[in-house]
Parts: C-alpha cells; sequence; structure tokens
C-alpha cells in the first residue's frame, strides 16, 4: 500500500514485475463499521526443514484473535485486474460490479490458536 497526493492505492505482481492487480481509493471521509466478521479458521503449511521430512499442514483455530481498527475511511476506487495468467489466474475472480470500498488499517493480534486437524498425521 501506497500513499500519493489524495489517493491510496497498492498492487499485487506475482512474480515481481508482473502485474496481476491494482487497487485504487481517494478516502474521502471516516467509515462507519461494524464488527467485522472475521474467519477464524486458517490453513498453516510450514516447507519441510530437510531431505525427507514432511510439511508441517495444519487447520487452526483463531479463537483469541482481536481486531482493533484505527483509522477507517471509504471513497471512490477501482479495481482492475491487470494481466491474463494461466498459470495465476486471478483474472477469473474480477469483480461484477464494486459495492463498496474501505481503506483502514488496524491492529490485529493473533494468537497461536488450536489445531482442529494435523494433515501430517495420519
Amino acid at each position: 500500500m501506497k500513499r500519493s497526493f489524495d489517493l491510496v492505492y497498492g498492487f499485487l505482481e506475482r512474480p515481481e514485475g508482473l502485474r496481476l492487480v491494482t487497487a485504487v481509493i481517494r478516502p474521502e471521509e471516516p467509515a462507519k463499521i461494524e464488527p467485522l466478521p472475521i474467519t477464524r479458521l486458517a490453513l498453516k503449511v510450514i516447507p519441510p526443514a530437510g531431505d525427507g521430512a514432511e510439511p508441517l499442514i495444519q487447520l487452526v483455530d483463531r479463537y483469541r484473535h482481536r481486531l482493533t481498527p484505527k483509522s477507517v475511511w471509504t471513497g471512490p476506487c477501482t479495481l482492475v485486474f491487470n494481466n491474463r495468467s494461466d498459470i495465476d489466474p486471478l483474472y477469473r475472480l474480477g469483480p461484477r460490479r464494486i459495492i463498496k470500498c474501505v481503506y483502514g488499517t488496524f491492529d490485529y493480534i493473533l494468537d497461536f490458536g488450536r489445531v482442529v486437524k494435523d494433515y501430517g498425521k495420519q
């Protein structure tokens, strides 16, 4: 995320130099937000440390996390899927229409959680 005059923008490049997505918002007024619904489940994948080692793959319930908004704004925006890549086909998720744009900064406290399923142990 970067700022340029009255705009905030961000982009996704993968690999570096191949821009797949660009998002731009002009924050104009404070956003009134309700408590944010956040998915508590996360898939944790840690690659193996050496030859013959197994990766760590776990489904984790992050039940004690906290999200605290610091500064949240709304305003007009654009979202562009810049390049079509069959290797990384994010363009297939392109929006049909934009309902609302919100930009903000948050404090996010993420705990270790509780393992729901360990995919490495059968």
